[in-house]
């Protein structure tokens, strides 16, 4: 009889002792977060207690609520953007908060312009003067070859079109002095049709600046210009003779 008087009186005391739990964790924290500066409500503040997982954030009036809080001595967390407070705070019953948070200052402005200058382009690639008058006496793919990003798909002997990144034919425009050089692209058997003698300037256009002579030249666009008729002084006549040999097979060109 004393043995089950006993247990009576420990399972009331500890049903007591729940209840008295339970009852200490349901108390309601809210507050208001301030800019100490400015005196105003900070929005998107974090309030958070440490270790548990009870947090909240302010709104647009700097308010915050947390429920379900358990009585004790916690530790509030709370931060806006880089502003960081911890406070210790004796919790028994429901409490409202006031926070002011130092050195917080929010900067409103109406928009946001960025400007930049344009920088040369590094997206071509130039014969020298040098290499040009070294090609001349081959055919014109054999010039632009003398560019290291530009292959040759030879058909025989004296046939050949430029590659550029494994892409040939339709995918590699050739502009001769402006005007768009199209005759590599009938078959394997033709190659462009340009004088490489009258060829003064052959220069690979790759990337974006290869737009603007096309959106098909995948590859690049090659450039090959002649001289230019102007800049000559008046009275005065120029001209240039070229003669080209080759001991392998007593072969010669010539042009004037």
């Amino acid at each position: 009889m004393l043995k089950t008087a006993l247990f009576l009186v420990i399972t009331f005391v500890a049903c007591i002792r729940l209840q008295a739990q339970k009852d200490s964790c349901r108390i309601t924290i809210s507050g208001i977060v301030y800019d100490s500066a400015t005196k105003k409500p900070l929005q998107f503040s974090r309030v958070a207690i440490e270790g548990t997982t009870k947090s909240a954030s302010t709104n647009a009036k700097g308010l915050f609520v947390l429920t379900g809080v358990c009585a004790g001595v916690l530790e509030f967390h709370f931060s806006h953007e880089n502003e960081d407070r911890h406070y210790d705070i004796n919790i028994f019953r429901d409490t409202q908060l006031k926070v002011y948070l130092p050195d917080i200052h929010i900067i409103e402005i109406d928009s946001v312009t960025v400007t930049s200058s344009a920088k040369i382009s590094v997206g071509s690639i130039k014969l020298t003067h040098q290499q040009i008058e070294l090609g001349k006496g081959g055919s014109i793919t054999d010039l632009m070859s003398g560019i290291k990003e530009i292959a040759q798909l030879k058909t025989g002997s004296s046939v050949s079109k430029p590659v550029v990144n494994g892409l040939q034919g339709n995918r590699v425009v050739i502009l001769n002095n402006g005007v768009r050089q199209e005759g590599q692209q009938w078959g394997a058997e033709h190659a462009p049709e340009i004088d490489a003698f009258l060829a003064t300037e052959v220069t690979l256009v790759k990337g974006p600046d290869a737009l603007q002579y096309g959106s098909d030249g995948i590859g690049g666009t090659i450039l090959v210009n002649p001289a230019s008729i102007f800049g000559y002084a008046p009275g005065k006549l120029k001209g240039e003779i070229n003669v080209v040999g080759a001991s392998n097979g007593r072969m010669g060109a010539s042009s004037m």
